[in-house]
């Protein structure tokens, strides 16, 4: 007598995102875990965090999906990706507004198919928020000019009414100081600190 054993293998497919990035005016925010510890994205880490000036207005998400819709491929496309429960067929330089308000705020991205068998892959990016620290640079001439240049995005800071210069707290700047007769100077990998500061 022979014996047969039959078994059943039941694949699905887990959805999840290629690419996913956040910037602000342009320039690529850095993502980092719950300590700061600076991360890429990789498809199976979930949480991310990243650091604005409370002030910021909104920032600009962008993600590749695993798979676009592909002529002549039936098993191509069909992802959607909720991002805060606003469903997109795409992640191209979405803005999100933020509440200047809000200490925190958090995106959270759930990647969806049509296939109905399919494990869905939530994401999220805690946006913290800091108050701006001010920098106040003394120099000799007192008329000299004072450029001081974000090492993250590589923007100038635009000097407050008072003459400070509003600063992210752990974050790296260059300043650049000139005047006629001078030899200018460049002092490079100032981070920014918790508390306002002179130079």
């Amino acid at each position: 007598v022979t014996y047969y054993q039959d078994y059943t293998l039941r694949l699905v497919r887990r959805l999840t995102l290629r690419e996913l990035s956040l910037s602000l005016d342009g320039v690529s925010l850095p993502l980092t875990d719950a300590g700061g510890t600076a991360l890429s994205f990789q498809r199976d880490v979930t949480q991310y965090y990243t650091r604005v000036v409370n002030s910021t207005r909104a920032l600009t998400l962008s993600g590749v999906l695993r798979s676009d819709l592909t002529a002549g491929n039936p098993n191509s496309g069909g992802y959607t990706v909720a991002v805060n429960g606003a469903s997109y067929d795409a992640l191209r330089d979405i803005t999100f507004p933020l509440e200047p308000t809000l200490a925190e705020e958090t995106l959270r991205l759930t990647v969806c198919h049509t296939d109905a068998a399919a494990v869905s892959t939530d994401y999220t990016i805690v946006i913290r928020k800091t108050a701006p620290t001010y920098l106040t640079v003394r120099t000799t001439p007192a008329d000299a000019t004072v450029f001081v240049v974000s090492e993250l995005t590589g923007r100038a800071v635009t000097r407050a009414e008072d003459g400070h210069f509003p600063l992210t707290p752990g974050e790296g700047y260059r300043l650049n100081v000139t005047a006629p007769g001078y030899v200018g100077t460049q002092q490079t990998g100032f981070t920014a600190p918790e508390a306002d500061t002179s130079l």
